[in-house]
């Protein structure tokens, strides 16, 4: 081989060393390029990802307080019907009642059976507004309510006309809330109601202590005791001379 052939040879190979590394660095900077527009995509991706999980937990949150507002629905719902059912039953068992010993027995029943209080005394009103007992189941004789009631609670409900609920003693209520003054012994009031005829007084519904199942009052106990203030009114001013005399009050 002559000289000029082997130095044309060693040319061509120092041009393909020198173009080795361009083509190296021009193949790298061409992944780089379709690795950023990759990159991109998936940023974009990502953002719609994020976008759609927001949506998502949005929707979550508006189906567990559309559950939360249909549990409560459902739970009202139940609660009238009980109420419902409780009224049912205490105006089929007065209504038809004639005597105001019947009312206080069919009360104390009521009262026993759907409030859970085996405790109650029944007072009458009458034209001075001086209070009376006439009926009273498992309550102490000695009781403060008993021997003086239009002292305490019994004459505050028969004068105001308002039922009286000792806080602490119904759901809902604020046990720190301060209690209205009680006379000595009327401590153990939990309601008291008045026995309402034509917007008269015409006695008093006490009750005291409740059942060891039964831990408090709760609104259907007092939307029933309400009631019983005034479905009882009837049968226990019956007769012409007791409703007369509450008529020249």
């Amino acid at each position: 081989m002559s000289r000029d052939g082997q130095a044309e040879r060693g040319m061509e190979r120092a041009v393909r060393r020198e173009r080795s590394p361009r083509a190296h660095v021009s193949a790298l900077e061409g992944q780089k390029k379709r690795l950023a527009r990759r990159a991109r995509a998936l940023g974009r991706l990502l953002v719609r990802v994020r976008r759609a999980r927001g949506r998502l937990e949005a929707r979550a949150v508006r189906a567990e307080a559309a559950l939360a507002l249909a549990a409560d629905r459902c739970v009202e719902e139940e609660q009238q019907r009980s109420q419902l059912a409780s009224l049912y039953v205490a105006s089929r068992r007065l209504l038809p009642l004639r005597t105001r010993e019947e009312a206080c027995r069919a009360l104390q029943d009521i009262i026993a059976n759907l409030v859970g209080s085996e405790e109650i005394a029944v007072f009458e009103i009458d034209g001075s507004g001086a209070a009376r007992v006439v009926a009273a189941y498992g309550v102490d004789p000695s009781s403060a309510v008993l021997v003086a009631p239009e002292e305490g609670i019994v004459g505050r409900v028969a004068r105001r006309i308002e039922p009286y609920f000792r806080q602490g003693a119904a759901l809902g209520s604020d046990p720190s809330a301060p209690q209205a003054p009680c006379a000595r012994g009327e401590g153990d009031v939990m309601a008291c109601v008045p026995l309402t005829m034509d917007e008269r007084v015409v006695g008093v519904i006490a009750v005291f202590h409740l059942l060891s199942q039964k831990p408090a009052l709760g609104p259907i106990d007092k939307g029933l005791l309400e009631a019983l203030g005034t479905l009882a009114a009837g049968p226990f001013c019956a007769g012409r001379e007791r409703c007369g005399a509450l008529e020249t009050r």
